[in-house]
C-alpha cells in the first residue's frame, strides 16, 4: 500500500545490510510527505501495517481489509475483475 499511494519504497537502501537495519530500527517516513493529497486514515492505515512489534498491526489480511471498507465503504469496487 506504501508504494500504491507514494511511489516510493517505505525503506530503501542499496546496500543490503543498511536496509536490514532501517526496515528493523527505524519508523518509515510518513507517506503523505511523498502524497500531499493522501487521505489521513488511509496513512494511518498504511502506518499500521508497518508497525514494528507485529502485536499492534492487523492481525490477517481480513483485518485489514475490514478497517479499510469500514472506513472508505465501496473501496475497490471499481476494480476490473482478474477473468
Amino acid at each position: 500500500m506504501y508504494v500504491l499511494y507514494t511511489g516510493m519504497f517505505p525503506f530503501y537502501h542499496e546496500v543490503e545490510k543498511v536496509l536490514m537495519d532501517m526496515i528493523l530500527e527505524y519508523p518509515p517516513s510518513s507517506p503523505s510527505k511523498f502524497n500531499k493529497a493522501l487521505d489521513p486514515k488511509i496513512e494511518q492505515i498504511i502506518l499500521k501495517c508497518l508497525v514494528k512489534n507485529p502485536e499492534n498491526r492487523y492481525p490477517d489480511a481480513g483485518a485489514l481489509r475490514e478497517d479499510i471498507t469500514h472506513s472508505f465503504p465501496g473501496y475497490g469496487a471499481a476494480i476490473l475483475p482478474l477473468y
